[in-house]
């Protein structure tokens, strides 16, 4: 996959911005998440909500993007999530967190190579951009993938966002979990829960 368009996939999975308009549903228990394309289940932060992609979209949208090219690109050509996630209910006045799961072919890469492409156009490309931990390959659910942690700015707000990618065979899934830096709505122990729940199909 080219550089740029990896680049938009990984901005699907970490965008965000104030509370999403409008929730699909939301559940008190930990939310069940199927990904056929690499074969494992994992279960999202119970509270949280399921949103549209409309959403999605809409947040996406109002991120500030330096580079021209890739903002253009975005508008025209990212994929979006097949399911995400937001930590509060509409209405809420800050950042709201939220976990997405996108779904494409690998075309070849690994993950430590899929997110280094993405970094590699992101760090000119978004606001503040600063790599927290570089990608190291990690085993999950007898997968091969890679983790990694940034962050950048939105609106004002002091985003992290951690990334996990997961490859099987020729299809790739990419995991972003994105909080605050700082305070209750980083997320840390939500982004732990999520990653002890993963498991194979």
């Amino acid at each position: 996959m080219r550089p740029k368009m990896m680049s938009l996939v990984f901005l699907f999975s970490i965008a965000e911005n104030v509370a999403f308009a409008k929730p699909e549903s939301r559940s008190r228990s930990p939310l069940p998440v199927t990904l056929p394309s690499v074969r494992i289940k994992l279960l999202a932060p119970a509270g949280w909500q399921e949103v549209g992609s409309k959403e999605v979209i809409a947040n996406l949208q109002r991120i500030v993007l330096k580079d021209a090219d890739l903002k253009n690109a975005v508008a025209t050509r990212a994929r979006l999530p097949q399911v995400a996630f937001a930590k509060h209910a509409p209405g809420y006045d800050s950042l709201n967190p939220s976990v997405k799961f996108v779904s494409q072919p690998a075309e070849g890469l690994d993950g430590v190579r899929a997110i280094q492409q993405a970094i590699d156009l992101m760090k000119s490309g978004v606001d503040g951009f600063q790599l927290v931990e570089r990608p190291v390959p990690k085993q999950i659910a007898g997968r091969a993938g890679a983790t990694a942690r940034f962050k950048y700015k939105v609106a004002g707000y002091e985003v992290e966002s951690r990334i996990l990618v997961i490859v099987d065979g020729s299809e790739l899934t990419i995991i972003g979990f994105t909080g605050t830096a700082s305070g209750p709505d980083r997320c840390e122990s939500e982004f732990q829960d999520l990653l002890k729940s993963i498991h194979g199909i």
